[in-house]
């Protein structure tokens, strides 16, 4: 598998006719670029989104402060002791504050920081998504035993003879993912779950932070998957929500984000299933 995460017809399949390698070399060289920078940018997500404060963020906590601390101690340790005045140890408390405050500062200002590329990466994207419903989704803790559904709303029908394409990139992003294709008014709607983990393994305190891995998981699949489909077909919306393990059907509720319209739900293979015994 190639390295261009946008290219759908390379995340797809391998030994394609010579015609079709010749037409795409010119798009592979750009792309190999395009995949460069967002890996760096994948990278600094990797770190903005760990589920625990990492050992920079308490270095910038605590490193000041104590610096500051061992500092005043040594120059004290370095004056006979008749010669410290009463105002020197308020000297060594005014500087200790002083270099809490520097960390707490530099703590702050490094989590915001973080806090902004994320809301860049959610503004990034060339679709209609709602972040305050993605972060909802992601902080909601109680959700038990729950496997994660990607909606995918086209702007316009994907043909069939396509679908196979569409179903190989996925399977080069995830292996384990599963997919079902639905339509509404004529626009072709691509349900995609992933079996491999649950929101319950992810969900621990109720905090947006617990379910780094489950946004890595997504932000991968936007990167490499989702970019692809929308370069090759049109993407109207996108939305992520928890579902019953074993469905894929869209709820009504569930899956509505900003630029989906009220259409009717995609049934699932059960359903078809009973309707076809019927």
């Amino acid at each position: 598998m190639t390295d261009e995460p946008n290219d759908l017809w390379h995340l797809a399949a391998k030994g394609r006719p010579a015609a079709e390698q010749v037409a795409h070399a010119a798009r592979r060289k750009a792309e190999r670029r395009r995949a460069e920078r967002a890996s760096a940018r994948a990278a600094m997500l990797d770190r903005a989104l760990a589920p625990e404060p990492g050992w920079e963020h308490l270095l910038l906590l605590f490193g000041p402060p104590a610096v500051a601390t061992m500092a005043g101690v040594l120059a004290l340790q370095s004056r006979p002791l008749e010669r410290i005045g009463p105002w020197q140890p308020l000297v060594l408390a005014g500087t200790a504050v002083v270099g809490a405050g520097l960390g707490l500062w530099l703590f702050l200002r490094s989590m915001a920081r973080k806090k902004e590329a994320e809301r860049r990466w959610y503004r990034s994207r060339p679709w209609a998504f709602d972040p305050a419903a993605y972060e909802a989704f992601l902080s909601r803790g109680g959700e038990m035993a729950r496997a994660v559904r990607v909606t995918v709303t086209f702007r316009r029908t994907v043909r069939e003879a396509d679908a196979g394409l569409v179903e190989d990139a996925l399977r080069a992003v995830d292996p384990d993912a599963e997919l079902r294709w639905g339509e509404r008014q004529g626009d072709s709607v691509l349900v995609v779950g992933s079996p491999s983990f649950s929101t319950y393994r992810l969900a621990r305190k109720g905090s947006g932070h617990d379910n780094a891995v489950l946004h890595r998981w997504f932000r991968r699949l936007s990167d490499r998957f989702l970019l692809a489909l929308h370069t090759s077909y049109g993407i109207r919306a996108v939305a992520v929500s928890d579902r019953a393990p074993g469905t894929l059907a869209i709820d009504d509720g569930g899956d509505r984000t900003a630029g989906q319209d009220d259409r009717d739900p995609v049934p699932d293979a059960g359903e078809e299933d009973d309707e076809s015994a019927g």
